[in-house]
């Protein structure tokens, strides 16, 4: 039996979030790397396949946006659960697929079922993680993305080379997706109060501050869901009475408790219309557009344009996720120790600058990749790093300081879910953008991305002017 708030918290809730977040992410990558197998296998044309992104992404990004309805329904573990099983399930249906249609039909479903994923993951540790340590914590646990993003390339890339189909390699991913959906069921808590602990705004609200990670591990709740310590009279002796009270509480539908949060009906245009938010979800959506251009066509363009082979293609992407993790943690280190943890929002944009100079660059100087596979690998890993980076900051410590700040932690699940519903709708455009602009270059494309990354860092200016003043308290809800 795993005891002690330390242990609890690494292992049954940041490793088991970290797994199940990066195996959302290998989800999404098996389509991207047969893109080559599956044009020669089926007859398909790129703008044909590219429309498979983009229903993929549209799907995506509905989901996001109805994510706050669905939370009102389901808790956070079972959205987990539901969201790996259909993304299982769509990935064997892409196996067995030959047509545009039954594709598209099946990349829709996991588009949907992926959406459950980061909000959730996000609505949980929320309950779990203190401002003091929330850059470098998200810096590290973000890694899940890159790391997914690594196996789900390198896995069917490894396969397809050894001579197997690609659909033997999306089945096998699908697999995957299946076991990691048994450990979420029998090892996640997605609550303190489950385990007779205090949230993390349970134990703020009690003005303890100093030592918090030490001191929270001696807490407990009563029957009156009072924190108490373990000699208190008062104290549970067993988890059914707590975890009766968990049931019936609004945490158990991922709500927080806290008498700073505002109720939790709010609308879509009530959360869009919040200070601030309309720059981030702009800003997001010019990075996603970036971000999942490279990710869903790095291995066609080296494919294509590099003439390099399946497998030294799903190999050669993969260097994006690997520079990624190095950014990612990056990200979580520089944005607590820059302008002293209170400069996120200048940390995106520094990392913002170097995504602009790398894109331009990749584009300026990719005609030396089809003599250089290994520049190729550097250069990629440079871009990786950059996106990812900038990627952890805007959907992890930085919302999570903005909502803080803005007195709207319970709706963590919500506004994620808006935010990257809003920026993802850059990754529905990025098929077409990247099959519009790559059809007159491949350089033409990426001076592009490098373009669109100067407009995104113009669009942070609000938050930046909030940030600099302090006045992220005075946020009003139209």
């Amino acid at each position: 039996m795993i005891k002690g708030y330390t242990s609890i918290r690494f292992l049954r809730v940041f490793l088991v979030l970290w797994i199940t977040y990066a195996t959302y992410t290998m989800g999404r990558r098996p389509f991207s790397v047969a893109r080559a197998d599956i044009q020669r296998d089926t007859g398909l044309t790129a703008a044909q396949t590219s429309i498979v992104d983009t229903v993929f992404m549209l799907t995506y990004t509905v989901g996001q946006l109805g994510y706050g309805y669905i939370k009102k329904y389901l808790g956070n573990k079972e959205i987990l659960l539901y969201g790996i099983l259909f993304s299982s399930v769509s990935s064997l249906l892409l196996a067995f697929s030959s047509s545009l249609l039954f594709f598209s039909l099946a990349w829709a479903l996991n588009g949907f079922a992926q959406a459950a994923g980061w909000a959730t993951c996000l609505s949980i540790l929320n309950y779990w993680i203190f401002p003091q340590e929330r850059g470098r914590v998200m810096g590290w646990w973000s890694t899940n993305m890159a790391v997914g993003g690594v196996v789900g390339n390198v896995l069917p890339a490894f396969l397809i080379g050894k001579g197997f189909s690609w659909r033997l390699a999306v089945s096998i991913e699908a697999i995957v997706l299946m076991g990691v959906a048994v450990l979420i069921f029998f090892s996640l808590i997605q609550h303190p109060n489950m385990v007779r602990l205090p949230s993390v705004q349970q134990v703020e609200e009690n003005n303890i501050t100093a030592g918090y990670l030490q001191e929270i591990g001696s807490l407990r709740l009563n029957k009156d869901g009072e924190i108490c310590s373990p000699m208190c009279s008062s104290a549970l002796t067993d988890s059914e009475p707590i975890q009766r009270m968990y049931n019936d509480s609004p945490s158990s539908k991922g709500i927080s408790t806290s008498i700073n949060d505002y109720d939790s009906s709010l609308t879509f245009w009530q959360i869009v219309f919040i200070p601030g938010v309309k720059g981030i979800c702009m800003s997001y959506f010019l990075h996603k557009l970036v971000r999942y251009g490279f990710m869903f066509w790095l291995p066609y363009f080296a494919v294509e344009e590099l003439k390099y082979t399946t497998e030294s293609a799903g190999y050669v992407s993969s260097f994006f996720d690997i520079g990624g993790v190095i950014g990612t943690i990056a990200s979580g280190f520089c944005s607590d120790w820059l302008f002293h943890g209170k400069g996120r929002t200048r940390v995106i944009l520094l990392f913002t600058l170097g995504m602009i100079i790398g894109t331009w660059c990749f584009g300026a100087f990719s005609h030396i990749f089809v003599e250089s596979v290994a520049l190729c690998a550097v250069a990629v890993s440079v871009v990786g790093f950059f996106s990812f980076a900038i990627d952890a900051l805007m959907s992890g410590s930085f919302l999570l300081d903005f909502l803080e700040h803005a007195k709207l932690t319970g709706q963590s699940g919500a506004i994620s879910g808006v935010v990257g519903g809003m920026g993802s709708a850059g990754s529905i455009f990025q098929g077409i953008f990247t099959v519009v602009l790559s059809s007159s270059s491949w350089s033409t494309l990426f001076y592009s991305f490098s373009l669109a990354s100067a407009v995104a860092s113009i669009c942070l200016i609000q938050p930046l002017r909030y940030e600099m003043r302090g006045r992220h308290g005075t946020f009003s809800i139209v």
